[in-house]
């Protein structure tokens, strides 16, 4: 549980709401909960903008490890509402080299990367941590996406993509 408390510690202090503050606490130390809430549609940009504070936690190489099994394409997020409806979201994480992302969310922290985004796809990235990003996205594929903490993005393929630059909370 120290993970737990350190972290609602060093997030508390930066508006994090009661709502994500109770979910954390019910997650515990279940790692695949804390990835589904962290690639949520709001948890990707908490996170994105406050993921300096993560450092404060551990150090990078230790969540690396500590999420790996969730990380990189290994695990999916699905989040769904009552009547099935919908999205997907993953977290890619201290990778180095290409990866498919085919979900309507991605979390990237740490990481120097390709991602192709298949044909016909609409993704939205959030990219932290000193990510170096190339994206691929092929024909009518449309990607947004944000960086922060001295992230950057190049487009290298056929898609539209809109990247944003954003300020970071310290």
């Amino acid at each position: 549980m120290e993970f737990i408390e350190r972290l609602l510690n060093e997030f508390s202090s930066h508006d994090l709401c009661g709502e994500y503050k109770d979910m954390v606490l019910d997650a515990g130390n279940h790692k695949r909960k804390l990835i589904d809430i962290a690639t949520d549609s709001n948890g990707c940009e908490y996170i994105s903008e406050h993921s300096l504070l993560l450092l404060n936690i551990m150090p990078l190489n230790e969540l690396s490890s500590m999420f790996e099994p969730y990380a990189n394409g290994r695990y999916i997020s699905k989040h769904r509402n009552s009547k099935g409806n919908g999205y997907d979201s993953m977290l890619i994480c201290d990778l180095v080299g290409d990866i498919e992302v085919k979900t309507t969310l991605c979390l990237v922290l740490f990481s120097d990367v390709t991602i192709i985004v298949p044909k016909n796809e609409f993704v939205t990235i959030y990219a932290s941590l000193n990510s170096n990003l190339k994206i691929k996205a092929e024909e009518n594929a449309i990607v947004n996406v944000n960086l922060y903490d001295n992230s950057v993005c190049e487009s290298i393929g056929n898609g539209k993509v809109n990247i944003q630059i954003n300020k970071q909370d310290k």
